[in-house]
């Protein structure tokens, strides 16, 4: 699971022949186009790599000050519980009463099955608080990863707008020539201003985009709104799981909080039907109410296994797909460039005309953003997968 949780990701389209649609590098971030007005990040530079986002939100913030203030009720919680079984053990090990009147004034002596409860309770809940806790991590570092992941896509976004508009920028330099020649119409060369232009208003929106990308990384990572982060790692292909579908559901199974909550209600209100059983009739409102509780613990005890390992085959199938796609992706963006370019030179020839030049540019520019989004969901896709074969990230309640 660490290899998907903490690998570093940078995409990589390094493809050939391809006169026009040049990668344009945005590790440099003073190649971003200038911000509108209002919109610049400001203060000291912040390289912020993957490994580090996820430290910083280990160590502050919001959510991880929720999941530690959890934490402590949780264990405030067990030490409840033990201070319930030490009552309970200390009125059973009382000495019987002497006189009516001590009888009357001291408290029902617990059964043996009241003080069985309480010790399932105490037990549960202090191996529990840890659990719920790794929980909490584990949801922390998913977020992370996601919030980081999406701003690279959002950068990677706006890099394919890029390359879109210079090759735009390019196909309608060279229809002007043409025009100047008398070998391109006047038809031609608007055409290719408003493909320019269309391009133009495409890469302004994926700005848009990278922009609120940004501030919605800067909340959640708890930096002013408008400070000037820059990520350092990118999206690359993380090696699918190694994690077999078999060891995935046999992982779950044994690891997951659901399973562990579903085990403990069936117990506690077996507990609970045996104690009550004998203090009040069986008819009475307060025993069917424990017998219904305890038919529906049943009832989902039975049903968690089941819905976790559907979910854990679920989650393996949308892994394999993504990587599907994603194969798919990578031949598509290859096949779309190979096509532009001979489409270019076509066109220079006079065998096709500039719509058709222009409709294999734009498929060029849909299949890169295809295989980048395609490339996000994927690696998204690992981790779900993997974190699904630990104890999650549901608490349970204790």
């Amino acid at each position: 699971m660490k290899k998907a949780l903490y690998l570093i990701l940078i995409l990589s389209l390094v493809l050939s022949g391809t006169a026009f649609v040049a990668a344009t590098d945005l590790d440099d971030e003073e190649k971003i186009p200038e911000p509108f007005i209002g919109m610049e990040f400001v203060g000291e530079e912040i390289r912020l790599s993957l490994d580090t986002a996820i430290d910083r939100m280990l160590r502050q913030g919001a959510p991880i000050e929720q999941a530690n203030l959890m934490l402590l009720a949780d264990r405030a919680r067990t030490t409840s519980h033990f201070e319930d079984l030490r009552n309970v053990m200390a009125l059973r090990e009382m000495p019987a009463p002497t006189t009516v009147e001590e009888a009357r004034l001291r408290p029902r002596t617990p059964s043996r099955t009241r003080e069985q409860l309480a010790n399932h309770a105490a037990n549960f809940a202090q191996i529990q608080a840890d659990r719920n806790f790794e929980a909490a991590v584990n949801r922390i570092k998913r977020d992370a990863m996601a919030q980081y992941f999406s701003l690279a896509h959002a950068k990677e976004n706006l890099r394919i707008s890029l390359d879109n508009v210079a090759s735009q920028e390019t196909l309608y330099r060279n229809t002007q020539s043409r025009f100047e020649v008398g070998v391109a119409s006047r038809m031609e060369v608007l055409t290719a201003e408003l493909a320019l232009n269309q391009a133009r208003v495409e890469a302004e929106r994926n700005e848009i985009a990278y922009y609120n990308a940004r501030m919605m990384f800067n909340i959640a990572f708890g930096y002013d709104l408008m400070q000037n982060i820059v990520i350092t790692d990118a999206l690359e292909e993380a090696p699918i799981s190694e994690i077999s579908l078999e060891d995935a559901v046999r992982k779950a199974l044994e690891n997951r909080n659901e399973m562990y909550g579903a085990a403990f209600d069936v117990q506690h209100f077996e507990y609970l039907r045996r104690d009550l059983g004998g203090m009040v009739a069986r008819s009475s409102a307060s025993y069917r109410t424990v017998v219904a509780g305890q038919r529906a613990a049943q009832a989902a005890y039975e049903s968690v296994p089941k819905q976790i390992e559907m979910e854990i085959r679920s989650k393996y199938l949308d892994m394999r797909q993504r990587s599907a796609e994603l194969e798919l992706g990578r031949a598509n963006v290859v096949m779309a460039r190979e096509a532009f370019r001979l489409a270019k030179l076509q066109y220079e020839v006079g065998m096709i005309t500039l719509a058709e030049t222009h409709a294999s540019l734009l498929s060029v520019y849909n299949a890169e953003l295809f295989l980048n989004m395609t490339l996000l969901q994927y690696n998204l896709a690992i981790i779900d997968y993997e974190l699904a074969t630990t104890v999650g990230i549901n608490r349970v309640q204790l």
